[in-house]
């Protein structure tokens, strides 16, 4: 059998006694050989951000988020652990990664928190008035 490569790029252990064998390529890099450079992908671009979308919105409806990647893996055609580690890749890098996101969460919280507790304040300040002014009005 004719070997597809050249000569001079044919793999070879090199190691001194004591040392780890390593595997080293004679001339030729992956990148330099069309046979050696990393396969194309399986399913083109298109086809992958098309499945990736459908299954992340479908797992952001609650109704049909069960079984959700599996049942659009056989829809488009796509092999569904190839789906699920697209869909883990797009949900990572939706999440906010970025402090700033959560101090300014935080900030708008905290806001929101001293407001209700001065209407709760307030509140309070009225249901005594009004309680009071029920209780004279009744003693008179």
């Amino acid at each position: 059998m004719r070997s597809l490569l050249p000569p001079s790029c044919f793999f070879t252990y090199k190691h001194q006694p004591g040392e780890k064998a390593s595997l080293r390529v004679g001339q030729i890099t992956r990148k330099d050989h069309p046979r050696l450079t990393m396969a194309n992908y399986k399913y083109p671009q298109e086809l992958r951000e098309r499945a990736t979308r459908l299954a992340v919105e479908a797992r952001r409806d609650p109704d049909t988020r069960t079984g959700a990647i599996n049942r659009i893996a056989e829809q488009t055609g796509v092999h569904k652990e190839a789906l699920r580690t697209w869909v883990r890749k797009a949900e990572d890098a939706a999440l906010p990664t970025e402090p700033v996101d959560a101090e300014a969460r935080i900030r708008r919280l905290e806001k929101e928190n001293r407001e209700l507790r001065q209407s709760m304040e307030i509140l309070r300040s009225a249901t005594a008035f009004f309680a009071k002014s029920e209780f004279d009005r009744r003693l008179k």
